[in-house]
């Protein structure tokens, strides 16, 4: 087994015999100490320079490897995807369907006062001046239109909370 991982790391022996070397080292004066050594100290017990521990700790940093797994996670960013969730769009899809079929039910005019608004982005005044009507009017013909389309809607909403 230990010629298997050996002939199969990125290491040369004489790496691995360091690191073995410096893992002792670390665990002996993690006892001694009753805390985590410094790099200085654990250079001066394998009898090292400061300057040759740290090229060394980068050098086996440097061949680490990371199972798929360990690296993953949901935030990470090399696998972030600017797409939705799958789910988020299949949810958006089925809003969009039960919008469109709960405006197919308004008549023409508050169909047309909503597209106005939120298609469109006029405001209450310039929908009252395309409508020939005042701004108050374009504000009960909007509450009108949501009063007749929130019943359709809350089945979409309850299925939502529900998942």
């Amino acid at each position: 087994m230990h010629d298997y991982l050996r002939k199969n790391s990125v290491l040369c022996r004489k790496s691995i015999k360091i690191n073995q070397l410096i893992n002792s080292a670390k665990t002996k004066l993690m006892q001694d100490l009753g805390r985590t050594p410094e790099k200085h100290e654990l250079a001066a017990a394998v009898s090292m320079t400061l300057n040759e521990y740290t090229q060394w700790e980068q050098t086996l940093n440097a061949s680490y490897q990371n199972s798929i797994q360990d690296e993953y996670d949901e935030h990470s960013m090399w696998f972030a995807s600017e797409d939705a969730p799958a789910e988020q769009r299949l949810d958006r899809e089925r809003l969009k369907e039960t919008l469109l079929a709960a405006l197919r039910t308004l008549p023409e005019r508050e169909m047309l006062v909503l597209q106005l608004y939120y298609v469109e982005e006029l405001n209450v005044y310039e929908i009252a001046a395309v409508l020939d009507v005042t701004p108050g009017r374009v504000s009960q013909i909007k509450s009108a239109a949501f009063k007749k389309m929130q019943p359709l809607l809350k089945g979409h909403a309850d299925d939502a909370r529900n998942v």
